[in-house]
C-alpha cells in the first residue's frame, strides 16, 4: 500500500513520504523481534 501511493511522486518525495510512514506506524511485533534478539531470547508476538 506504502509503494502504490508513492507511484506519482518523484523519488525524493516518495522518500520523504515513506519516513512519514515509517515514524506514525509502529508494528509492535517489529519492535518486540527486535527487543527478542537483543536479550536472546524467543519473541512473543501479538500480530500487531
Amino acid at each position: 500500500m506504502q509503494v502504490l501511493g508513492q507511484q506519482h511522486l518523484d523519488f525524493d518525495s516518495a522518500m520523504i513520504h515513506s519516513l512519514g510512514i515509517r515514524q506514525t506506524h509502529v508494528i509492535n511485533d517489529r519492535v518486540e523481534g527486535i527487543k527478542a534478539w537483543r536479550e536472546r531470547r524467543e519473541p512473543e508476538f501479538s500480530g500487531t
